[in-house]
């Protein structure tokens, strides 16, 4: 792709009526939520969710072993699923029917408390 000064340049260049076409097909992103505190173990059901019409790839971030917390103590996502389709009504459907394909287990977190 080029880069951000180049797109410039070539905007401020080209007479209005010489606008580079955009794409006809719609195309979103889900940040994957946290479904529950603890401690990551392993995420389940990726390759139904990967066939799901319009889904391009799904990205799954999260490390073994790491504590996750849900939102809004957690900050962060287990990972995102992409899709791209005719329109956004397709794609966001097929983002929720591919996140309902996933599931993934966590271990427990055990609360220390201060020695008395």
């Amino acid at each position: 792709g080029a880069s951000l000064e180049e797109v410039i340049l070539k905007h401020a260049l080209q007479p209005d009526d010489a606008a580079p076409a955009l794409e006809q097909s719609a195309a979103g992103v889900m940040m994957i939520p946290i479904p529950c505190d603890g401690i990551y173990e392993n995420c389940f059901g990726a390759g139904a969710a990967r066939a799901t019409p319009s889904i391009e790839t799904i990205e799954i971030t999260a490390r073994h072993g790491q504590v996750y917390k849900r939102l809004p103590e957690g900050g962060s996502y287990l990972g995102f699923i992409f899709a791209r389709g005719a329109d956004s009504s397709a794609v966001e459907s097929s983002l929720r029917q591919a996140h309902a394909k996933l599931a993934f287990r966590f271990a427990a977190t055990l609360t220390v408390l201060p020695k008395r």
